[in-house]
């Protein structure tokens, strides 16, 4: 994509309205914004709130010290020069780290000395760097800012997850927002079609068998895809599932036109890929979504042993008795630590 054709125009910002844009995606992401200081001078411009979940369940509050650096020129880098003191910066806010935003350019120099605080002696911090990747790809996530502030209009897709499982819900959903779509979740039959009376929904991403809160099962993947075909005839369908495909699912997918994804031998770049193939994902948010391959490869890192391991029990006991996995679930604990932050 040339610079005449690229799809943000930065050059209709300037260091203020960028500032408030950074501080409308930092609210999307849910952070709480404390304080937005006027005019990008070098300074600490932002600073920002937000509770981490801890081992054993602790809720830690981390105060962040952003600095934001606009460049006309996507293209232009932000050089060691042109950060104020981190070190200086952290004692005044008593912040717990020091975050980084431009829609430029890092250079290698820059990111080191960063760095360099969350690796040094005690009392390490936190520390995050935002780039033009990273900003952009943010934008393809968060839709109404690309028309705030560039009047880009792009077309999202919705997807509907419906999974009892917790762990399926969060790991397919995150990935799925990352690369920029609408993902709503339920893990009921009631859920599922009570969202899609509310939503159009353009792909509905289903387990074969769903259970109750009481555990027994209360309805299985094609009925459900059959209620949701009647609310909208147009929604495609991916039936996500530790059954192993046999004759008759494969029978009844073919007949749908439907595609079928094993839980046992499928991890998130595959469901990506698939979900791309099947929506027809535009050419830029695929470009975008390569940018966060290091994401897709810490969940599947941090997780593929524990889904695996539940996925098999799954396969085993789906069939027979439900309630066994019970136990594989519990013993199940989703790291914590956000992806991007370096301790």
């Amino acid at each position: 994509m040339s610079e005449k054709d690229q799809l943000f125009e930065w050059d209709l910002l300037n260091g203020q309205s960028f500032q408030d844009l950074v501080c409308d995606i930092f609210r999307n992401e849910g952070y709480n914004v404390l304080n937005q200081g006027i005019g990008p001078d070098g300074g600490i411009d932002i600073i920002l709130e937000h509770k981490l979940i801890v081992d054993a369940g602790l809720i830690k509050n981390l105060k962040w010290a952003v600095q934001v650096k606009y460049k006309k020129d996507k293209n232009a880098t932000v050089k060691p020069g042109e950060l104020d003191n981190i070190g200086n910066i952290l004692s005044k806010f008593q912040a717990d780290g020091y975050w980084l935003v431009t829609n430029g350019r890092v250079t290698k120099n820059t990111y080191d000395q960063i760095r360099s605080f969350s690796e040094g002696k005690p009392p390490n911090y936190l520390t995050n760097v935002w780039d033009n990747s990273r900003i952009e790809s943010m934008l393809l996530k968060h839709n109404s800012l690309s028309n705030k502030y560039f009047h880009i209009n792009q077309e999202e897709k919705r997807i509907l997850v419906v999974d009892d499982e917790q762990t399926t819900l969060t790991v397919i959903s995150n990935v799925l927002r990352t690369i920029g779509h609408d993902v709503l979740i339920a893990s009921t039959e009631k859920e599922a079609i009570n969202i899609a009376k509310s939503k159009n929904i353009d792909l509905a991403i289903l387990d074969i068998l769903l259970t109750d809160e009481s555990g027994s099962t209360s309805t299985n993947g094609f009925d459900l895809a059959a209620e949701l075909r009647q609310l909208n005839p147009l929604i495609k369908i991916i039936y996500h599932s530790a059954f192993l495909s046999n004759k008759e699912i494969s029978s009844k997918i073919q007949v749908e036109n439907a595609t079928f994804l094993s839980k046992y031998d499928s991890d998130t770049k595959k469901i990506t890929e698939t979900v791309k193939e099947i929506l027809g994902t535009p050419d830029e948010i695929n470009r975008k979504a390569a940018q966060f391959e290091s994401l897709s490869t810490y969940i599947s890192t941090k997780l593929h042993k524990s889904i695996s391991k539940i996925y098999a029990a799954k396969i085993k006991v789906e069939s027979l008795n439900r309630d066994l996995l019970s136990a594989e679930i519990s013993n199940l604990r989703i790291p914590s630590t956000h992806p991007f932050f370096t301790y």
